[in-house]
């Protein structure tokens, strides 16, 4: 029982995970911004831009995300940050999610 109920937390955590994910990118894409300081050398910025290609539909638009290094290259790191990002939307949302199953569990079993 404490194996499936642990599995059901970290499931809806990753869920919390992605829906957060996808809400600040859409609301604020340079939310992103949060993981410069775990990917970016000292010294350079990180670039987040977005696009919007004449293929997109009404809304739509692409993402990139890079560093200029201190050469003047183009580092695109966009992955990394994304993963990042989500990363610590997982780590935040654990507790939240904790609190949703067993409160959920404690509605079921008060119902039954």
């Amino acid at each position: 029982m404490a194996a499936t109920l642990l599995l059901i937390i970290l499931g809806v955590a990753i869920w919390l995970a992605f829906i957060g994910m996808a809400v600040a990118l859409v609301i604020r894409p340079d939310s992103v911004r949060i993981t410069e300081r775990f990917l970016c050398p000292p010294g350079t910025e990180m670039k987040v831009e977005t696009y919007v290609y004449s293929y997109h539909r009404p809304g739509e638009r692409a993402i990139g995300i890079y560093y200029l290094g201190p050469d003047g290259k183009s580092h695109n790191i966009k992955v990394k940050a994304l993963l990042l990002l989500w990363g610590m939307l997982f780590v935040a949302s654990l507790p939240i999610a904790i609190l949703i199953v067993l409160l959920f569990q404690r509605w079921v079993t008060q119902a039954g």
